[in-house]
């Protein structure tokens, strides 16, 4: 299905085809702001902030319009980065006028709906261009009957280092971005590709995922926490596995200003603090996330990377290679995957327990969410006298 476009004067613009990146949508509004700060890492400090995005997930609801899964934390990092305190009203009605000519264009309409808003901070007001299609097969699933999401499989690229203005959501990340996606395809094997760290070897995220690792506490910090102890209020596994020891073990992840705060990556933390289980992410600047050398040593126990389509899906299969631009996916070096190897592959649990717990933990934050914001907008609309709202920016 062709996506649905809405322009920058929120009218509908002409049906076309959409890649998946966006890469036409972002390309049209960075050209909106070829008068301001550029790709961002050079501007001036007083030039207009550099166009920014947000991918967003859809799901159609039994009133007969969409609701986007944690709209409100993605309108609030888009205001955050664009600078711009009249960008959430815009950019609601955009994403909603989006998904209601979405909604129209298909009988029955489909069951998520992947939305893509890029917005500008402007003289007057922000220019926000917002375009709705079919989520793809793979997007999380949040209603009943929930489907487990598919492992992934993916490849840390030694040597990629991390974003510039990691902390924030660019447009220009979309062609940045192209060479790895490039080398990465080349061998077509791989769901995702890991940014690393240079200097210690540490993943920071995916391209457009974060990414977690579930690792074994080191003595002296099982130590300072009082040993080994029950799993932290997290409660019984699933399909008679046994509790984990979440006392023993430590959820690895990068954070802000070392990579883009995810909308999901903040519901795996709230997650996390629920279960009682303990979250490293250093947040000082060059601070690295799980370390590669970790995972060599068999201290990783599990992986997880969370994008807002996927949810929070489990990894199986971590590949390193050191990343050439132009060449393919893997070099052939060292892969006896000792000391020093730029080549080497590890195979984790699919599903292991932790991250089921995790998972469901971020479900159920999710759908929470949902709910709340479609009964406070049933309740403004009853105090207007029964006037209805959008099609589901909310």
């Amino acid at each position: 299905m062709a996506a649905v476009l809405v322009g920058a004067d929120g009218e509908l613009a002409e049906p076309r085809d959409v890649p998946p990146t966006a890469q036409a949508l972002l390309a049209s509004l960075a050209s909106a702001a070829s008068s301001g700060g550029g790709d961002g890492a050079n501007a001036a400090p007083s030039a207009p902030p550099p166009p920014n995005y947000t991918t967003a997930l859809a799901v159609w609801s039994g009133d007969g319009g969409y609701e986007v899964v944690d709209w409100h934390l993605h309108v609030e990092r888009l205001e955050r980065d664009a600078r711009d305190g009249s960008l959430p009203a815009v950019a609601t009605r955009r994403a909603a006028r989006a998904l209601a000519a979405l909604a129209a264009a298909a009988s029955p309409p489909p069951r998520a709906a992947m939305l893509v808003v890029a917005a500008v901070a402007g003289q007057s007001q922000p220019s926000v261009l917002a375009y709705a299609k079919a989520a793809p097969p793979y997007a999380a699933a949040l209603e009943p009957p929930l489907t487990p999401p598919a492992a992934l499989r993916v490849v840390a690229a030694l040597g990629s280092g991390g974003r510039r203005e990691a902390g924030a959501k660019r447009c220009a990340w979309v062609s940045q971005r192209a060479p790895l996606e490039a080398w990465a395809a080349a061998s077509g094997r791989y769901d995702e590709v890991l940014l690393v760290d240079g200097d210690d070897d540490a993943v920071l995220e995916g391209l457009v995922s974060n990414f977690y690792a579930i690792v074994e506490k080191e003595e002296e910090e099982e130590e300072k926490g009082g040993g080994k102890g029950g799993g932290g209020g997290g409660g019984g596994g699933r399909g008679g596995d046994p509790t984990p020891d979440l006392a023993s073990l430590v959820l690895e992840t990068a954070v802000d200003p070392n990579a883009l705060p995810g909308v999901v990556q903040r519901r795996v933390l709230e997650a996390a603090a629920r279960l009682g289980l303990a979250v490293r992410a250093p947040a000082a600047a060059g601070g690295g996330g799980p370390s590669l050398a970790a995972l060599r040593a068999g201290r990783w126990r599990e992986a997880l990377a969370s994008s807002c389509l996927r949810g929070l899906a489990p990894v199986a299969g971590v590949c390193v290679r050191r990343y050439r631009p132009g060449r393919r996916g893997g070099d052939g070096g060292g892969g006896d995957g000792g000391a020093g190897a730029t080549s080497w592959d590890a195979t984790l649990p699919p599903a292991g327990p932790v991250g089921r717990l995790l998972m469901d933990e971020v479900r159920a934050l999710q759908r929470c969410a949902r709910l709340l914001v479609s009964a406070k907008e049933e309740e403004e609309e009853e105090r207007a006298g029964g006037g209805g709202g959008g099609g589901g920016g909310g």
